[in-house]
């Protein structure tokens, strides 16, 4: 049992850590650190990380190898089209001849500030409440 907690960590960590160096070499940084964003990031992402976690520990329980695989892979490349699609509406606008600051929201924040304190936590949250809802659905199909 403890095996499996630990392997699921692994992989959870491994799944952050892609996704961390994708926002460091797109360069996206949430301005006002001092602020309060630190409290703020940890809070929005406890749920993400919480459900990406639990799937993972189920299909290492289950030994389900197809199904981590599948988690895995639209996890990571969820988080990473988000975080391109981001990072293209934000800095510029395409068709001008100069760039321009675009954000998807039309409140002003600071730079990147609402897309990564709320907007890429709950696409991860969704994203992992689908897959959950798909495995739990196909593992209690198996059972009947």
């Amino acid at each position: 049992m403890k095996k499996v907690v630990f392997k699921a960590m692994f992989y959870v960590l491994i799944v952050m850590l892609i996704h961390a160096l994708m926002i460091y070499a797109l360069g996206i940084r949430a301005e006002g650190w001092g602020s309060g964003i630190l409290l703020e990031i940890c809070i929005t992402y406890i749920a993400p990380i919480a459900l990406s976690y639990l799937i993972c520990f189920l299909c290492l329980k289950k030994v389900d190898s197809r199904k981590l695989m599948i988690w895995i892979i639209s996890s990571i490349l969820s988080g990473l089209l988000l975080l391109i699609t981001i990072k293209g509406t934000v800095d510029w606008k395409w068709g001008q001849s100069k760039y321009e600051y675009v954000n998807l929201v039309e409140f002003k924040f600071t730079d990147y500030y609402f897309e990564m304190v709320y907007f890429f936590p709950i696409h991860i949250l969704v994203v992992q409440i689908i897959i959950i809802s798909v495995f739990l659905k196909r593992w209690r199909a198996k059972k009947k």
